[in-house]
């Protein structure tokens, strides 16, 4: 079989025969099915009405599917073709794991934002060899279908699939390509509209048009220098090539399956844009980390009789993707609606922080257990949008009762019964790794510098995963600044004194330090800074040694004879401009200088530092 990569595919409707059964789960006409290598691969191709004549659609995203797909076969057995058609398909890319029937093979496929997915169950019996991203295992983990740990979006092997492709990005032409998913290009058109995607084509920018043929539509992303929009395609081809990418929200899409897609190469924490012109005040996203030749290794050539199912690569198991219970309910109840941001906001704040951070402190935390008011609730799922528009690139509708659901003994599930109760039994999770992890794929878009600083710390420590530092971030939380003397002694022209500074932020953030001198009664004031290092932007607990000229203090004190007497302290200038003076404390009164994080308050008396005239510097 040749999949038609270049041209419009001529419209054709399938109106007579079967369309639930022989073409999939859809219940309207279109061109759903192509024949790989005698294999049923599957995309999303609906016929619509434009310019008053039924047409293809032909959106681009949602036409790689089967291309990559063949691409891959010929690769490792050229020619290969089966003699019966099988009556799996092959799923691969795209939202369309609401689509798949019974015992279809699913390869790189995503779980649809918009739809209420009420079809993806265990009883269905899917093959699953590899999904977008974790968001789509998680979901489906949820509804009872074991998933490996295995993600990428299979468009992402085109370049090595396409070696035209590498050849067009070395001649870029378009400094900033607009990628418009096509249901917000539609809108854009709409009378009334307010354009959203307005490009400058004398400023070396272009809007692309998702439905010109497929390779136009390849070439263009690949002779682009910035790729921005909502095209979830468009992006993960750049991504593909090394082409400086971002995401722009969309006015008509789930932000799901651009999370997803995110997670899975790497970078589930990514800012999404929330225009254009955001796109590019922000720059380009981190480029993605992908093990492509796991994906590539998951591809089911078992469906083609080309050995067996595949099971690992490199000598090691493709693994089953895991994940804590708390997440898979609340990843579930989200995509219902049944849970707000807020709600979502504060489970994580003020109930999985704290419990990584009491383990991380050696606390005895006790396994997490969900409410039962916690689990996905009876009451039927939030509507699928009235648009039924491509899966890629607008994401379709749930599609009506599939008649092949017959093939799996029993009734599938409801989308209301929620998780699968009898899952085996996992080993006790460790309260981190639940934090973050729900971070990653619950709460991702979360702005943490919105929180106060010390929780700030103990949030973005919880999402590294940093157990060490969270620790003595958990032990500076809701202290304030201190200081304590070390040491001090009589040198040439002054004194040298050793102090150590502790600060409250684990991240440091200190940007000026000086020693301010007061005498005993007197106005008279010394302020001596301390030289600037690198380190005290970066460290909690610093160290330093600090000169107090004796020629300042005498200069000072010449209005106020018999000053000699000279409280301490420490004036601290964090790096977004705040300032705070503490006590430098006397020697080992706070506790700082052999462990840190100690004393609760600093004392309320300085040091003093005594002027001796008689001293001998050492």
């Amino acid at each position: 079989m040749t999949t038609q990569v270049g041209g419009r595919r001529p419209a054709r409707a399938h109106g007579g025969g079967p369309r639930s059964g022989t073409l999939g789960p859809v219940d309207e006409a279109g061109d759903y099915l192509r024949r790989v290598g005698g294999v049923h691969a599957f995309q999303w191709n609906p016929l619509r009405e434009i310019d008053g004549e039924p047409q293809l659609l032909n959106n681009f995203g949602d036409l790689l599917g089967p291309l990559v797909v063949e691409l891959v076969l010929e690769s490792i057995a050229p020619g290969t073709r089966l003699d019966e058609t099988p009556e799996r398909r092959v799923v691969s890319v795209g939202s369309v794991m609401h689509f798949a029937r019974p015992r279809d093979v699913v390869w790189g496929t995503g779980i649809n934002g918009k739809v209420t997915n009420a079809r993806v169950h265990g009883e269905r019996k899917l093959d699953v060899r590899a999904v977008r991203g974790p968001l789509s295992a998680a979901y489906m983990t949820a509804r009872g279908i074991e998933v490996p740990e295995v993600y990428g979006d299979p468009a992402m092997l085109l370049p090595m699939l396409m070696p035209e492709l590498a050849r067009w990005a070395r001649h870029p032409v378009t400094d900033l390509l607009v990628a418009p998913n096509l249901n917000d290009l539609r809108s854009a058109d709409l009378p009334g509209s307010t354009p959203a995607w307005p490009v400058d084509r004398e400023a070396g920018q272009r809007l692309l048009v998702p439905t010109d043929p497929v390779r136009t539509v390849l070439r263009t992303i690949a002779q682009s220098r910035f790729v921005v929009g909502s095209s979830l395609h468009a992006v993960i081809i750049a991504d593909a090539l090394g082409i400086p990418a971002r995401f722009v929200a969309s006015a008509h899409e789930s932000v799901f399956k651009y999370r997803d897609y995110l997670a899975g190469t790497g970078r589930p924490l990514t800012r999404i844009a929330g225009s254009v012109e955001q796109a590019l005040e922000l720059g380009p996203h981190e480029p993605p980390v992908i093990d492509l030749e796991r994906l590539l290794a998951a591809f089911p050539r078992d469906v083609w009789a080309l050995g067996s199912r595949p099971t690992g690569w490199a000598g090691r198991e493709l693994g089953v993707a895991r994940f804590p219970g708390v997440v898979t309910s609340d990843l579930l109840r989200m995509t219902r609606d049944q849970l707000s941001a807020d709600d979502l906001r504060a489970r994580w704040l003020d109930q999985l922080v704290p419990r990584a951070v009491a383990a991380a402190t050696g606390e005895e935390v006790a396994p997490f257990v969900l409410d039962p008011t916690d689990r996905p609730a009876g009451a039927p799922p939030a509507a699928a949008e009235p648009d039924d528009a491509p899966t890629d690139e607008a994401e379709p509708d749930e599609p009506p009762a599939d008649p092949a659901d017959d093939e799996v003994p029993g009734a599938g599930p409801s989308d209301e019964e929620g998780l699968d109760e009898d899952a085996p039994e996992e080993a006790p999770e460790d309260p981190l790794e639940v934090a973050a992890t729900y971070r990653e794929l619950v709460v991702p878009g979360l702005d943490t510098t919105t929180l106060d600083d010390g929780l700030r710390d103990l949030a973005e420590l919880v999402q590294r995963r940093d157990a060490a530092r969270l620790a003595v971030a958990a032990r500076l939380h809701g202290r304030p600044a201190a200081a304590e003397l070390r040491a001090h002694r009589p040198a040439a022209g002054g004194w040298v004194v050793s102090l150590t500074v502790q600060v409250p932020h684990v991240r440091g953030g200190i940007d000026e330090l000086a020693l301010v001198l007061r005498a005993q009664g007197s106005d008279a004031t010394v302020v001596v800074p301390v030289p600037r290092s690198p380190f005290h932007a970066r460290q909690w607990h610093l160290d330093v040694d600090v000169l107090v000229p004796r020629h300042a203090l005498e200069s000072a004190a010449a209005s106020a004879p018999g000053s000699d007497r000279w409280d301490v302290h420490v004036l601290l200038v964090e790096g977004h401009g705040a300032r705070s003076e503490v006590p430098l404390a006397p020697r080992g009164t706070l506790g700082l200088v052999m462990s840190g994080a100690g004393g609760e308050t600093p004392p309320p008396t300085a040091w003093t530092l005594v002027v001796d005239p008689t001293a001998v510097p050492a």
